[in-house]
This record gives structure tokens, sequence and C-alpha cells, in this order.
């Protein structure tokens, strides 16, 4: 089939949605469902068979390259289950409205990673940014300011993103992807590359641009979180900050150390925020801006191996993330709330859900023998080969990148044990009062998308090698990296087997020690014995210590009075200086036309000293 009808098929869904969805009721996820089941048939066969290039007037419009070939089917899957999910209704999906925009993003996506001529990538990166506003918009009056801020951030990195493009075009005379790379050298070049680069990291939601991920993903409707922030905008982000880095432009070692260093700052500062949040869906937001720090700093190693971790990295992010939110959806269907104080003691109910959220939790932080442990051993192992790499600053500090990695995973692990422990594990306000089965509560189509994804998690990582990274991944770094090798690949089945006897042995102690039958009784402090409540430690105050300890209290405090928030730092500089106009003028008229006088005169003269 053609690329313009595979592409076709998302929009045309959205097209009979909008249309009909209003009427029946259950159309729109059927056919929503049935688009996507298409789609992923049809691009499946990509990889191996891919149709060729559309060309209109002799323009080549659309074609499939190998990273493109890669990762379509990907975004047809992750659509798939989207699909499922939304069969049942629940609170906070946004309404029949929310199955059109989904479609309409899922479309725009294929469009980015199909587009070979900058226009079609413009015209689609700029509808899937309409589509985020209008879907976290659906929230509610919560998600009004969310939905502003990502209109003003993402919309603002768009319109860079035609600033790039159009400096792009007028260098290299081409709007083909295929010109070869520019160097970035003057400040033409420069201004194109920090175009792009802001517009990728907008998207993706790295350091300085990342505010909007967490509040989108708290206040929009949670398909929309789980389908824009936590999958797609990665994938579409990562595709085009890896097009920069590899085939638009070549630059220095200065321009990489800098996307380094923003690729740490993202990982680390996202993570330590992402340990003291009350809010789960606020919490996973923080996290899908840390895991970007791990596929920037993949690419930007600029090894094969750390390139190929990093787009592993995207796939797996993208798996366990929309897992991780799907899981607390099904959580906020049950009980009504993420808030984690309000939650607690919910594996008994809900035991199918938390199986599966404890797969993503330990996929996330990097626990074999599950996906991200693959993904991040590759980008360990990149990382490690920059020394060798002749990148100037940026390879010397490769232990600061590497130990930037690896602290993002201790601190990840131990976000998520607080974040399985209030919601699952833990005891909140009044316990666990559910009654009834979980699939009778929350449905099939709720809890058929994140078992599904759990079990990609384990296969990802198991048969990792022989499913992925040597066929369809090899293929397509191959085009972006200058060898394809993968030299200290690890197979995470040794780690895991280790894993599991340390584990083993902790339970057989458990064991043992119950059946030993050890006298229980309430703690107590200095003889004077402390009510159950008294000595609980909730879920929101495992590590609480840390705002107050010396080393961070000084982030933490940064961080609340919003000193790292670009969206308000601009805001606040914008209002200064529109204060400071005020006072030029006062509302009197005849200052009104001094200015504009005075204006008209320094237009003139400027016109004469250039000869106009």
């Amino acid at each position: 089939m053609s690329l313009p009808v595979t592409l076709a098929i998302p929009f045309a869904a959205a097209a009979l949605v909008r249309v009909f969805g209003p009427v029946h009721r259950r159309l729109a996820p059927a056919l929503g469902l049935a688009a996507a089941l298409l789609s992923l048939v049809l691009t499946s066969r990509f990889p191996s068979a891919a149709p060729p290039a559309y060309s209109w007037s002799g323009i080549e419009i659309l074609r499939v390259e190998p990273l493109g070939a890669f990762l379509l089917p990907a975004v047809a899957f992750f659509a798939v289950l989207m699909a499922i999910y939304t069969l049942k209704p629940g609170s906070r999906t946004g309404g029949e409205g929310s199955s059109s925009l989904m479609l309409l993003s899922w479309g725009a996506a294929q469009g980015v990673l199909l587009s070979g001529h900058l226009l079609p990538l413009l015209v689609f990166w700029g509808l899937i940014g309409i589509c985020l506003y209008l879907l976290t918009d659906r929230g509610g009056s919560a998600a009004s300011p969310a939905a502003k801020k990502t209109l003003i951030i993402v919309g603002g990195s768009d319109a860079l993103l035609l600033l790039g493009a159009a400096l792009l075009v007028h260098l290299n005379r081409s709007w083909s992807f295929d010109a070869a790379p520019l160097p970035v050298r003057g400040w033409a070049a420069t201004a194109a590359f920090f175009a792009v680069a802001a517009a990728a990291g907008a998207k993706i939601g790295a350091v300085p641009f990342h505010s909007w991920v967490p509040d989108v993903s708290e206040n929009a409707p949670l398909p929309a979180a789980a389908f824009l922030p936590a999958c797609l905008d990665k994938i579409v982000g990562i595709f085009l900050l890896a097009r920069a880095a590899t085939g638009l432009f070549s630059f220095s070692p200065d321009l990489r150390l800098l996307l380094l260093l923003l690729g740490a700052a993202s990982l680390v500062g996202a993570v330590l925020a992402a340990l003291v949040q009350e809010n789960g869906r606020r919490l996973l937001g923080f996290h899908a801006v840390s895991q970007a720090g791990y596929m920037i700093l993949g690419i930007a190693s600029g090894t094969a191996l750390g390139i190929a971790g990093g787009l592993f990295h995207m796939l797996n992010n993208a798996v366990y993330k929309q897992g991780l939110f799907l899981g607390l959806g099904a959580v906020e269907r049950d009980r009504g709330t993420t808030d984690l104080d309000r939650l607690g003691g919910l594996s008994r109910s809900l035991p199918a859900t938390f199986g599966s959220f404890s797969v993503f939790s330990l996929a996330i932080s990097g626990i074999p023998p599950f996906n991200g442990f693959i993904s991040k051993w590759m980008i360990y192992m990149g990382l490690l080969e920059m020394r060798w790499a002749g990148f100037g600053l940026a390879s010397r500090l490769w232990p600061v990148w590497l130990l930037a990695a690896m602290a993002g995973s201790a601190f990840t692990l131990a976000s998520f044990m607080k974040l399985v422990h209030a919601v699952f594990l833990g005891r909140g306000e009044g316990g666990d009062k559910s009654s009834g089965r979980e699939s009778f509560r929350l449905g099939w189509s709720t809890l058929i998308p994140p078992a599904v994804l759990a079990l990609v998690c384990l296969a990802a990582g198991v048969l990792a090698y022989p499913l992925v990274i040597d066929g369809w991944l090899r293929a397509a770094v191959a085009g972006l990296a200058p060898a394809a090798e993968w030299p200290g690949f690890f197979s995470p089945l040794y780690a895991a087997v280790l894993l599991l006897a340390a584990l083993t042995a902790g339970v057989l102690i458990y064991w043992w020690g119950a059946a030993a039958g050890y006298r229980r009784d309430t703690p107590f402090i200095g003889g004077e014995k402390l009510l159950p409540e008294e000595s609980r430690v909730t879920g929101t105050g495992f590590y609480l210590e840390l705002k107050r300890s010396a080393p961070l209290s000084w982030f933490y405090r940064a961080a609340a009075a919003g000193r790292f928030d670009f969206y308000r730092l601009a805001t606040e500089a914008t209002l200064k200086v529109s204060r400071s106009l005020q006072l030029l003028h006062r509302g009197v008229l005849s200052a009104y036309v001094g200015w504009i006088l005075a204006g008209f005169a320094a237009l003139a003269v400027f016109l004469a000293l250039m000869g106009l």
C-alpha cells in the first residue's frame, strides 16, 4: 500500500469519529481500534519491504527511512492499546472529542516519521502541538493553566522550528533531508541548530523547557497524558534530535558538551523533584522529563552504542511509561484520586494492576531482566566509549555523564519504591474499602493494555538482542553512526539470576522468621507506647527529609520558588518590561503622540543612513 494511503488512515478515522461519534458513542473507540490495527499490519512490513517514496512535482514528500521504519509499527502498537483502553469510558477521559484529537495526534506523529521534506515536517509537527493543547484543555478548569503553559512553550518552540527550517533552506538551498550535514559555524548555522534543538527539547520535555510536562501529566485527561507526553512526544522529539545530531548538522565538541549538560540536568534534576511529589501523576510527569535525559545523553555521546541505546530507551520508555500512566489510571478510576496520601493497600483489591505496575516500576528503574536495563546499559557503554571519541572536554568528562546516568537509576528506584508503597502496599486514609472483583469494577479494556505492555517489558529485556537490537535497531542506527557495532554488550540473564537468587534468599529468611513465631508488639519510644497511626510512615513522607538536607535544600527551595521554570521566569521578565514601558507614557495622550513621532523620526534616520 502506498505511503499517502498509510498516512491517511488515522486522519480518515478522525474525520469519521468527528462526524458519527456524537451520534453513536461506542463508534469512536471502535473506529480508532480498527484504524490502529490496520496501520499496525501495514507498517509492520516497512522494516523489510518499505513502499517507495512518494513524490509530487518531482519533490520527494514522503519516504520510509530505517529509523522511521523502526518507529512506525511502535506508534501504531501504542495507538492500538490506547484504543482498547478507551473502549470503556471512565473518569477524566476528556469526553468523545478526545478520540478524534488522539487520532489526529497519532496521524501527525506518523507524518513526522514519514517526512522526507521540511515543509510536511513543519505541518505535522505543529499539528501535534495543537492537539496536545486541545486535549489538555479538555481536562476541565484545573487543566486550563497547564494547557496555556503548554501552548506557549511548545507552540513557541514550533515557531523556532519554522525559523530553523528557513535558515536550513537558506544555507543548504534545499528542503530535503538529503543535503550534506551543515557545519555549525557562523551565526546563521548556529541559530538554525539552536532553533531545531530547542523545538526537539521542548517536545520531549527536556530542561529548560520541561515544566509543562508535570502540569499536563497531572491535569490532562489520562489517555491524553499517557499517549502524548509519555509516548508520542518523546518519539517524535527524539527522532528530530537524532536527525539533527547525526544528519542535519555537523556540530562542534562544544555543542555536544552543551547537549550532554542538558541531558544530565534533565535526568538528575527531574528525578530529584519526583522524589518529593505527593500526586502520582505529577510524579510520573517528572519521570518523563528524567527519562528524556537518558535519551539525550545517548544521542549526544556520538557513539554507535550510545545512539542505539538512546533510541532503544526512547522505545522502552514509551512502553513502560504508557503502562505506568494506564496503571495509575486504573487506580484513579477505582478510587477517584491519585493523591498518594489518600491511597494505600490496593494490592489486594487491584492485584492485576499491582502486578503490571510493579513490572513497569522495575523496568523504569533499570532492574534486569526488563527492557529498561538493556537500554540503560547500552547508554552506559556508549558513555564509556566517549573517552576515545575525541570530542574534547565532552569526552574527558565521561565520568560525570556516567555518574549522572547511574545516579538517576538509583534515585528512580527510590522514587518508585515510594510510589508502589504509597499506592499498593501502605495504608491510606481509612484503608482500602473497595468491593467486588477488579475486572468487574474496571473492565477488561482497562486491564488488558497494561498487561500487554508488562509482557513487552519482559520480552524486550530477555530477548532484546535477537528481537530488536540485531535487527531493526542495527539498521536504524546504520545511517546515523559511523559504525553500528555493539562492543561491551551485556546479557541481562546473568544479572537477573543473581537478583532472583537474592530475592529468593530474602523470602526464605522472611518465611523462616514468620514460622519461628516471633512476638509482635506496638512500637514505643522511651517507654511510651505509640499508636500504629502515629508511627506509620506515609507514602509522601518517605523522602521529605531530603528537603531539609544540606546538599539538596537549596535545590528544593529554588524549585518551589519557580527558579527552574522557564515559563515562569519568562513571564516575570515580560511583566517587568511591560511595567517599565508603562512608566514611559502613564496613559497620557500627548505622551503617546510624542513616542509615535519619535519612532517615525528614528525610522527616517535609519532609512537615510541605509540609502533607502
